[in-house]
């Protein structure tokens, strides 16, 4: 109907999209869809936000939405990509197949926790990279021998119902004070609470990272088995009445393979990047520092400061190894029956899992050495595994595989040996602080910062100075900002000396080297926190006018350039070191960021 006839319609008859008699059913449909929809993602996925700390900002294009917020999905506990892709696509009744998230008891062949006397338990975990949680699926596994039934989340979870009628366990990391992503929510609840707020509630504590057990020497599963074992389990021996069950010796995940059989290959936030650039820097008698460039998948968003995370893969030829040793098909796939499983994918090939999934190259724990003695036929075998320290094993970096083919006697299981691999962990690149960025336009006009590294500590500082550049090609007016770079020799490791020499002719910034081989060449000072010392009057100056010093390097530079901020506060304000110290943590720590690395 068009034309004259079409304008002879009385008012309102023909609404598109709209509300009237003859309205578009689309709409409604539409809105039907998207409640479907939204109930899907809410069953089988948890959502917390990306940036803890978001400010709501409102974006109006065609439709009023929240600017830059993003969100984290992933499946709610019991199911995996194989049990979600059933869930949606077939007939096949899963639920059953779901292991209920309390029920621990079932992974250490209970068949039911119910008619068991099981206290409850807690069990929280704070982690950027995944070892936190590994650990808290591994205490997971023990609470049954101990009287209790667990379940085991992140800590936002917890946030504004921390329960007092269970036991909790917590173990995180911490990034100087900072809580990791999944632990920012809850670290401000606790923070708005008033004190004696939580009297009453019962929590042990495992800080991965602090002086309880350094992540960076590697040793932190044997630690975490130490603690458990001569600390946590003990205590609560001591304080609660619980009882106690017997666990089968041979430990491990409940597994089920099935030969030839395809599988779904799945990795949660992985995206392929490609590799444009790979380059050596130093000469070859240095230790090597890599130039690399990478090309970001499409529609990657990226903003200075930020860190990658990598995932790596094993070596192929090991993976075959480990394949073959126990006697398996490389297509053949492998289903977890076990909960809690650390997380890992059911439903893949055995190849797959090992190749990406797990780390293979994790040195054995002393659990792990007592496990394989108990698996071993061969006593003078078992002896020299017993024999073994913690020490000379994570210096060696002798992984359970090796044992395994060097004690053949064992009788291990693939389950039991998969048990005791960690899952593998992303690999970061830069910063994985959050608040390890550059300032924004209107902070870098206003505030300026000092940024001491060493060796490849230069990464992201070099993004921060080249953000400082464009700022100033549009005409903007920028702070001071100081950069201390250290390295061995200023003709074998110098990293960026050209562009760096364009930095400071366009003015983004100021340098002070020292070179450790050849202290001539920078007035006598060795390391970066001897140089901050020697131009102290010039930090201060900066940290007095409100700027910020970030730091990239090992503990140790990181430790001295801290002690070396103290003690200027000490020397200008003519203070005693401890009220310095307590300066230092009330004020001076919340404009002084640290990466640490190695």
């Amino acid at each position: 109907m068009l034309d004259e006839q079409f304008k002879k319609l009385p008012p309102s008859t023909w609404k598109p999209f709209g509300n009237g008699a003859r309205g578009c059913i689309g709409r409604a449909f539409t809105f039907q869809e998207s409640h479907i929809i939204l109930t899907m993602l809410l069953q089988n996925f948890e959502f917390q936000a990306y940036d803890p700390d978001y400010k709501l900002q409102i974006l109006t294009t065609l439709t009023a939405k929240p600017k830059g917020f993003f969100m984290h999905g992933r499946l709610r506990p019991g199911l995996d990509p194989v049990a979600l892709e059933k869930r949606l696509w077939s007939t096949y009744e899963v639920a059953s197949k779901i292991l209920p998230k309390d029920n621990v008891a079932e992974s250490v062949g209970v068949s039911s926790s119910k008619s068991l006397n099981l206290r409850s338990m807690r069990i929280y975990y704070g982690s950027n990279t995944g070892t936190c949680r590994t650990l808290a699926h591994a205490l997971a596994s023990e609470v049954l021998m101990h009287g209790f039934n667990a379940t085991v989340d992140n800590l936002n979870t917890a946030t504004g119902r921390l329960p007092n009628n269970s036991l909790i366990a917590i173990i995180t990391s911490s990034y100087e004070s900072e809580p990791p992503d999944n632990a920012g929510y809850f670290v401000k609840w606790l923070n708005s609470l008033e004190d004696l707020a939580l009297t009453g509630t019962k929590h042990a504590m495992f800080g991965c990272g602090n002086s309880l057990s350094d992540a960076a020497n590697n040793g932190v599963f044997n630690d975490f088995d130490g603690w458990a074992s001569k600390e946590f389990w003990p205590a609560l021996k001591k304080n609660f009445s619980v009882q106690e069950f017997e666990v089968p010796d041979t430990e491990g995940f409940d597994i089920e393979i099935i030969k030839n059989s395809p599988s779904v290959e799945l990795h949660d936030e992985t995206k392929h990047a490609t590799v444009k650039l790979n380059k050596l820097l130093t000469a070859t008698s240095e230790p090597g520092k890599r130039h690399i460039e990478i090309e970001l998948p499409p529609n990657t968003t990226y903003q200075t400061g930020d860190h990658l995370a990598i995932l790596l893969t094993n070596p192929h030829k090991l993976v075959k190894r480990i394949i073959s040793h126990f006697g398996l098909a490389l297509e053949a796939t492998i289903i977890l029956k076990s909960e809690p499983s650390k997380g890992l994918p059911s439903g893949q090939t055995i190849y797959n899992l090992l190749s990406s999934n797990v780390e293979l190259n994790q040195p054995a724990t002393e659990k792990n050495i007592l496990n394989l003695v108990k698996s071993t036929s061969s006593q003078s075998e078992a002896n020299t595994l017993r024999a073994l320290t913690p020490s000379e094993v994570l210096a060696s970096r002798t992984t359970v595989f090796d044992l395994l083919t060097l004690y053949p006697t064992s009788n291990l299981s693939f389950g039991a040996y998969l048990a005791m691999l960690p899952p593998l962990r992303p690999r970061l690149v830069q910063s994985g602080v959050a608040r390890f960025r550059p300032p924004t336009m209107e902070e870098a006009e206003a505030k300026p910062i000092v940024m001491p590294c060493a060796g490849s500590g230069i990464a992201p500082f070099r993004g921060f100075v080249q953000h400082r550049v464009e700022l100033l090609k549009t005409g903007e007016r920028l702070a001071p900002a100081l950069l201390f770079v250290g390295c061995r020799h200023l003709e074998r490791d110098l990293l960026y000396e050209e562009e760096i020499k364009t930095w400071v002719s366009a003015g983004a910034v100021k340098v002070y080297y020292t070179f450790s081989q050849a202290m001539d060449k920078s007035d006598g000072c060795a390391y970066v926190q001897e140089r901050i010392w020697k131009e102290r009057t010039k930090v201060v100056e900066l940290f007095k006018t409100g700027g910020r010093i970030y730091v990239c390097g090992s503990r140790k530079i990181c430790d001295g350039i801290r002690d070396g901020v103290t003690r200027a506060y000490e020397e200008l304000k003519g203070v005693g070191r401890q009220e310095a110290e307590v300066w230092f943590k009330t004020v001076g720590s919340k404009r002084f960021a640290v990466d640490i690395f190695g």
